[in-house]
């Protein structure tokens, strides 16, 4: 599945590797590298046309400025195959951009998750997935309900990581808000 997304900036980045040291040492969680760099999602599609994304997103980033959202603690997807992330408060200029990349990127991607749509998204930094049990999330959870996790998050920038089923995913572009070509 590949995703266009919001890479994180340094500080917030190693923190969020930290995390993942943490969870696999403490609890063997690991499945949340198979996407080793840490970001936030805006969308994610099994196929997208690349070039046309690269073009896409280089266009929308060089009309933008950079602003700040915050995260608001730890939250749940629940199911058979659960997830636990920090969630990123979902602002009205945050929803606006979503929304913006949604329709821009429409002609450009196949058989895009619901769970992107304006209506449904809700974005979010992942911890834990994959090898995470639901018996196991409420000792996740707790462990992590007691760190510090309410941070202050750039969104300068819009990235494309490419991860073809079963294989790690690799940042295939990045461009920064407000930067030419």
């Amino acid at each position: 599945m590949h995703a266009v997304v919001t890479v994180l900036q340094p500080e917030l980045y190693h923190r969020v590797e930290a995390l993942w040291d943490d969870l696999e040492r403490r609890f063997g969680l690991s499945g949340a590298r198979i996407t080793p760099i840490p970001h936030f999602s805006w969308q994610i599609a099994p196929e997208y046309d690349f070039a046309r994304v690269e073009d896409c997103l280089q266009t929308v980033a060089q009309g933008l400025a950079p602003f700040e959202v915050e995260t608001t603690g730890i939250g749940v997807f629940r199911g058979p195959a659960p997830v636990v992330f920090i969630d990123v408060r979902r602002t009205p200029a945050l929803a606006a951009l979503h929304v913006r990349l949604w329709e821009a990127l429409r002609p450009h991607r196949r058989r895009e998750s619901p769970y992107y749509s304006p209506e449904a998204w809700r974005p979010h930094i992942t911890l834990a997935e994959k090898d995470l049990s639901p018996a196991h999330v409420e000792r996740v959870v707790s462990h992590l309900s007691r760190l510090p996790l309410g941070w202050t998050v750039a969104v300068d920038n819009l990235a494309l990581i490419e991860q073809p089923q079963g294989a790690v995913g690799r940042l295939r572009f990045s461009r920064r808000f407000g930067a030419a070509g």
